[in-house]
C-alpha cells in the first residue's frame, strides 16, 4: 500500500479531499483531518531516506509542514500560543486565498507573520511530491 513519499502524499490528498467535499462532517471532524494529514505529510521524507536540509531545499513547504506537525505532536509553541492555530474562513487576504478551500472553515497556523492554511500548504506540498514521484517514473529528473 506504501512503497513510497508519493503514496503517503496521496493518503494525506485523500484526507484534505475528503475534509472538503463530505459536508456532514463537523468543523472538528475538518480540523482532525486537515492536522492529520499534515501529520501524515510530514513523514514523506523519511519514505525517501532523505535528510531535513536536503529535502527542504527541494521541497519548501516542508519546513513550514515540519514546524506545524512538531508543534502539534510536542506542543511547541508554535501551536500552543493563544491566536497561533483557529479554525475559520478563509478571507481574500489570505497569503495563500486561491489555494484554500472556501465552502467551509479551514485551520490556520501562525508561522512568524504570516497564518498558512493547512489544507492548502498540504495540498501544494503533496502535489509536488506526486508530481515529482511521475516524472522520476517517466525517467527524467525532478
Amino acid at each position: 500500500m506504501i512503497e513510497g513519499s508519493d503514496d503517503v502524499a496521496q493518503l494525506a490528498m485523500s484526507l484534505i479531499k475528503l475534509s472538503r467535499s463530505a459536508p456532514e462532517l463537523s468543523d472538528i471532524e475538518r480540523a482532525a483531518m486537515e492536522l492529520g494529514a499534515v501529520l501524515l505529510l510530514n513523514h514523506a521524507r523519511e519514505w525517501e531516506g532523505t535528510d531535513l536540509p536536503s529535502y527542504v531545499e527541494r521541497h519548501p513547504e516542508a519546513s513550514f509542514v515540519n514546524t506545524i506537525a512538531n508543534g502539534l505532536k510536542h506542543a511547541k509553541p508554535v501551536v500552543r500560543t493563544a491566536g497561533s492555530i483557529e479554525q475559520r474562513a478563509v478571507l481574500f487576504e489570505d497569503w495563500d486565498f486561491w489555494h484554500a478551500p472556501h465552502e467551509h472553515p479551514t485551520v490556520f497556523v501562525m508561522i512568524g507573520d504570516i497564518q498558512y492554511s493547512i489544507s492548502a500548504l498540504v495540498t501544494k506540498f503533496a502535489e509536488r511530491i506526486i508530481h515529482e514521484a511521475s516524472v522520476k517514473i517517466e525517467g527524467e529528473t525532478p
